[in-house]
């Protein structure tokens, strides 16, 4: 059962958009999740860009790259406007769509949830 509602949580992940449109995800990161903002991929591809916001309200920007294997995703940040390069790694949530799980930056490691729409 697990691994069906892992498949259908996959599916509707990577469910291509229509052409010349990206796929949106929502995303909190950060610790206490205090970092609010969205991943574009275009085309449904896993390669794409962030537009965050920090809590002072402070715009982050960065480029992700990622991949999947069942249910598991693994990005890297690059390009980040705060200098600051990521790693995020996570598994989709059983019975839901959100991928639950960790970024480590500069060392440090807290929380990463994204919600793909």
């Amino acid at each position: 059962m697990k691994r069906n509602l892992a498949a259908l949580a996959l599916l509707a992940l990577t469910a291509a958009s229509p052409a010349g449109a990206a796929t949106m995800w929502d995303v909190v990161e950060g610790p206490q999740g205090a970092i609010k903002g969205a991943w574009a991929f275009p085309d449904g591809a896993l390669d794409g860009n962030a537009r965050m916001a920090l809590p002072s309200g402070q715009a982050l920007t960065y480029a992700v790259k990622g991949a999947s294997k069942g249910a598991e995703y693994t990005f890297q940040r690059s390009g980040s406007s705060d200098l600051v390069a990521c790693t995020y790694h996570g598994e989709v949530a059983p019975g839901s769509a959100k991928i639950v799980g960790s970024r480590l930056c500069g060392g440090v490691t807290s929380l990463w949830i994204a919600t793909p729409h």
